[in-house]
């Protein structure tokens, strides 16, 4: 083999790698090249363990990401991504949503019917719903006024 076919092909595995490693990426980062997306902003009390990267599903259909999660005063400013052209409506409802037994979270949208619609880089109120981490702190107290109540009629026996 000649070294002219040798750098030909040591110059076409190359270019594979790279585009192996470009489309890794993309799919890794759960994007697409081209695709645009409109940020919009919700406030909620609390989050709990919503994190940058969960999904955002709309209507239960997943078309964005969560991208920002922040304090503002006492409310927390969460940032999300969804796809571009997605007209949310001033009554859409925001939902963070446990999907998985180890608090994993996702961003609910349900599709407002206002004729009103939101523009990009909106805010929206929204609402925490109860899971599991929510359900181990209730039960973590619960324990400690029971074992504070067993103590007391101890002492009284």
């Amino acid at each position: 083999m000649n070294s002219r076919n040798r750098n030909g092909i040591v110059g076409a595995f190359v270019l594979l790698t790279i585009l192996v490693l470009l489309f890794g990426i993309y799919f890794l980062k759960e994007t697409v090249p081209g695709r645009k997306m409109d940020a919009y902003y919700g406030l909620f009390d609390q989050v709990s363990t919503l994190q940058v990267g969960d999904p955002v599903k709309v209507n239960g259909v997943r078309l964005g990401k969560v991208t920002s999660v922040e304090l503002e005063g006492n409310s927390v400013k969460v940032g999300f991504q969804v796809r571009h052209g997605l007209k949310l409506s001033k009554d859409t409802e925001l939902r963070i949503q446990n999907i998985g037994l180890m608090g994993e979270r996702q961003l609910g949208v349900h599709l407002g019917n206002a004729p009103e619609i939101l523009e990009p880089g909106g805010v929206l109120a929204g609402t925490l719903d109860a899971g599991i981490a929510e359900a181990m702190g209730v039960a973590g107290r619960v324990l400690v006024e029971v074992d504070s109540l067993v103590k007391t009629l101890h002492q009284v026996m």
